[in-house]
């Protein structure tokens, strides 16, 4: 998995994808959504892309309230940062654009700052990091390393 999206609680999917655009539109990244987009488990995928130096992009699944809850009753997807237990509300398997990642989180997580991204199931990524990072230095390649446990 390349980056999902946690938050301590589950979240009804119309505000997940709600802050998914605007934090998306405040990036100024594209956002695509195609006529087939729901699939019969009840997510919505969506595609958040851009041109840096190479096309970059995310298809993002938004989860259902009722899958959320369900994956972690049944114990499938155990999130736990600094102790607390978290509900993947959205994820995407493209780990290896680290702009959009980068430009895409700054937002969600100021829309959103009890949420935190997860990175490869490695790093941990929360608002106050995140916004210390780009204060600091911005976008650098291999920002994501200084996030891995």
């Amino acid at each position: 998995m390349g980056l999902a999206i946690l938050s301590k609680t589950p979240i009804e999917k119309n505000k997940v994808i709600s802050d998914i655009v605007i934090s998306a539109i405040n990036a100024r990244l594209n956002i695509n959504i195609e006529e087939n987009a729901v699939s019969k488990t009840g997510r919505i995928e969506m595609q958040v892309s851009k041109d840096f130096e190479s096309h970059e992009y995310l298809v993002l699944d938004i989860i259902s309230i009722e899958e959320q809850k369900s994956m972690v009753s049944k114990g499938l997807l155990n999130y736990t940062f600094m102790e607390e237990k978290y509900f993947m509300i959205a994820s995407t398997s493209d780990g290896d654009c680290e702009h959009i990642i980068f430009d895409f989180l700054l937002e969600y997580l100021s829309i959103n700052p009890s949420h935190i991204g997860c990175i490869n199931e490695l790093a941990y990524v929360s608002k106050e990091k995140l916004i210390d990072l780009n204060e600091n230095m911005g976008f650098q390649k291999g920002w994501m390393s200084g996030f891995v446990l």
